[in-house]
């Protein structure tokens, strides 16, 4: 049991000896640069991060600009074809109105007046006294 515990001091003594000799400002600049290169992996990470977000909100923009150019090709052309459309309606109803006005002898009425005036009865005036 006495050498075990030779042993354990010799070891400590090696170990206090080793101790002694290892310079604190060597160990200082090692941490300190350590602390750096940690920093600038740090620093790198945050600009990969940065540079992604970028990226991907670059490529949602162009998305949206994308969508928004579709979009307004398609309301140009139903606009175009509800124009076209309406002005199509326009020439059919006139055509059938020239039509319904032959068939009746002109824009006269069977009673002798123009079809778009109408008989408003006279209000009885009670006269200024």
């Amino acid at each position: 049991m006495l050498a075990g515990i030779d042993v354990q001091t010799a070891a400590a003594e090696t170990l206090g000896t080793r101790l002694a000799s290892i310079d604190i400002y060597t160990v200082g600049a090692l941490l300190h640069r350590l602390n750096l290169q940690f920093r600038d992996s740090a620093r790198l990470d945050r600009q990969v991060a940065r540079d992604c977000d970028i990226a991907a909100q670059n490529a949602a923009a162009k998305a949206l600009r994308a969508s928004g150019f579709c979009q307004l090709v398609g309301t140009v052309l139903t606009s175009a074809f509800a124009i076209a459309g309406a002005g199509l309606s326009f020439q059919g109803a006139r055509k059938a109105q020239a039509r319904f006005d032959a068939e009746i002898g002109g824009w006269k009425a069977r009673n002798g007046k123009t079809s778009f005036q109408t008989e408003v009865p006279k209000r009885a005036t009670k006269p200024d006294p």
